[in-house]
């Protein structure tokens, strides 16, 4: 069937009506798509920068920067001044950096790339950036980038966390054994180990506070640095015990650097304290073949520095000790001639009630170290020439608790531990720290309470004139029965009669 040329001539013209509505689209389309591109490149958070390729793209030379956004200017420091040059003028070490064979990859094969993050070393300068490089359908590649610099700080830092103990900067344990373990599937032979035990560091804690014993830990940590070679690795193998691999070290190396960090610690005197030394208990063992188990090198370091330690232990305690005395006399009102005073009176006591020899001697010792714990108490409060405020005198009934934990700390003290925490209880049980009443206060401390009473009362101080003895001894008979056991009190005040 014919169809009509009226309708044939419609059919054309709604035809060309179609065509012209779909192109006025493609252009609509094609320039709205070219507005929000020039959009995108102006306002994107990221740098853009465009490049025409010259070659085959293999090297920075070959790239001709063609456009760059504001924000690609401002990441590199640059200005417009860089369009039309060459990538390698501006970056000459941009082709080790990798990141030229991902744009060549592009160039060639048109497939977009996300370049892994990669660090650039400038001027000293340390940046990291992550890279989307792309083809244009013109050929030109463009590479959109974003400085992750902080985000990649961050990741780092918690990775050496992970693998580093905070507070020295040493390898932890988990990263020393996936060291060990490198180091056995590798057959590096001979290595040595060493562990090492630093001495004293819970009395020191215990007699100087934690921020003492921290600064003791970095020394230690200083020491075994400097003794040790370049390559070595250092571990914080737990509170107190260091480990240190030596590589490529036989037992002879072992022994020399085991006595040099001994030399080394002789000379290092322990933060905030009389010019005590150091002490670091050391014991090494070398693994000379596999056959061996390196676990069984590690006790047997650890066999030969307990050895030490039992050796040596007893006298540095000794040393600390001494200091911590030194110490207190130093930075309190408290004297040496009152640390024998009361010494003398509490053993003089103890004989006439008739106590035994090792009581006696027990005695003897709480009456010298009876305050040990006031080491722990600011030293404002303790020379404060006035009376203290109440914030200030419940801080300083905190040394009893203090000189407990020193005393508990060091076996020739263990006997008198609980006569230090109890020496300021109360008969009538309104002292402190823990209220004991009448006979529920150890002996000892009883003793003590009366002649450490007499003896401030007849001192001088700055903050009040001392009493006279008669005046000391109606205060005691006025305290009997309430703040003294009034049988202690009669027996000391006879003792100084006949005295």
């Amino acid at each position: 069937m014919l169809r009509p040329a009226s309708d044939e001539i419609g059919q054309r013209a709604g035809d060309n009506q179609q065509d012209s509505v779909t192109q006025t689209l493609e252009e609509v389309d094609n320039e709205t798509l070219l507005k929000f591109s020039r959009s995108l490149f102006k306002h994107s958070p990221s740098a853009i920068i465009i490049y025409e390729v010259h070659g085959d793209g293999a090297t920075a030379a070959d790239y001709e920067i063609v456009e760059a956004n504001e924000v690609c200017l401002r990441t590199e420091g640059w200005d417009r001044s860089v369009i039309g040059k060459r990538l390698g003028d501006l970056r000459p070490a941009a082709d080790e950096y990798g990141i030229i064979q991902a744009f060549q990859h592009v160039h060639l094969t048109g497939e977009v790339t996300m370049f892994p993050a990669k660090i650039y070393r400038e001027a000293g300068q340390e940046t990291w950036f992550e890279n989307r490089i792309f083809r244009l359908p013109t050929g030109e590649v463009v590479s959109i980038y974003s400085d992750i610099t902080e985000t990649k700080q961050r990741e780092l830092h918690i990775e050496y966390l992970s693998r580093h103990d905070s507070l020295t900067g040493l390898l932890n344990r988990s990263a020393f054994e996936e060291m060990l373990n490198e180091i056995e599937q590798e057959g590096e032979f001979p290595y040595t180990v060493i562990i090492g035990d630093l001495d004293g560091l819970k009395l020191i804690n215990d007699a100087f506070g934690h921020g003492v014993g921290d600064e003791v830990l970095k020394q230690a940590t200083d020491i075994l640095r400097k003794a040790c070679r370049e390559g070595d690795a250092l571990c914080r193998w737990g509170g107190d015990e260091f480990i240190v691999l030596l590589r490529n070290a036989d037992e002879n190396m072992g022994h020399a650097i085991c006595n040099r960090i001994r030399k080394a610690c002789k000379k290092t005197a322990i933060a905030h304290t009389e010019g005590t030394s150091i002490s670091l208990s050391l014991g090494s063992a070398t693994r000379v073949s596999p056959d061996e188990d390196w676990r069984e090198a590690l006790r047997n370091a650890e066999s030969a520095m307990y050895k030490s330690k039992l050796l040596d232990t007893k006298s540095y305690r000794n040393v600390i000790l001494t200091s911590i005395k030194n110490t207190l006399f130093e930075k309190s009102f408290e004297t040496e001639e009152h640390g024998e005073r009361m010494a003398k009176y509490c053993r003089v006591m103890g004989e006439r009630i008739g106590l035994g020899d090792s009581v006696l001697d027990e005695l003897e010792v709480l009456g010298m170290l009876h305050d040990i714990g006031k080491i722990a108490i600011d030293d404002q409060i303790l020379k404060k020439p006035s009376a203290l405020t109440f914030e200030e005198f419940e801080k300083m009934k905190r040394h009893p608790e203090a000189g407990y934990r020193i005393a508990s700390t060091i076996p020739e003290l263990v006997g008198v531990a609980d006569y230090i925490l109890a020496h300021h209880e109360r008969w009538d049980g309104t002292g402190y720290p823990t209220g004991l009443a009448g006979e529920a206060i150890p002996l000892a401390a009883r003793i003590m309470s009366v002649a450490d009473a007499y003896d401030a009362m007849t001192s001088n101080r700055p903050y009040r004139k001392a009493l006279t003895e008669q005046e000391a001894r109606e205060e005691l008979r006025a305290n009997a029965g309430s703040q003294f056991d009034p049988a202690i009190v009669q027996l000391f005040l006879t003792y100084l009669q006949e005295a």
